[in-house]
């Protein structure tokens, strides 16, 4: 009889979508996942990109100010799998 299991492993799951509107401005958030074998070792490894869309607040001595929205994409971080023995 054959025995699998299926483990949590590395890659950090949890919110992977969110949006919020406040003083007019919208900012969101979401991870996109990537599948590929990234060391050619025939196992499959898993690539998660962050994206943003948020605003910043400017102080000035007469008026506090909203501006943005602003886009920010991070570098794809890759979880490599490898095969244990």
């Amino acid at each position: 009889m054959s025995h699998s299991e299926v483990d949590v492993g590395p890659v950090p799951r949890g919110i992977t979508k969110q949006r919020i509107r406040s003083q007019g401005c919208f900012a969101a958030s979401a991870a996109h996942y990537f599948v590929a074998d990234m060391n050619k070792d025939g196992l499959t490894d898993i690539g998660v990109v962050k994206e943003e869309i948020q605003c910043s607040e400017k102080t000035d001595r007469r008026v506090d100010r909203i501006v943005g929205p602003f886009y920010k994409q991070y570098p794809i971080v890759w979880y490599v799998f490898l095969a244990s023995l």
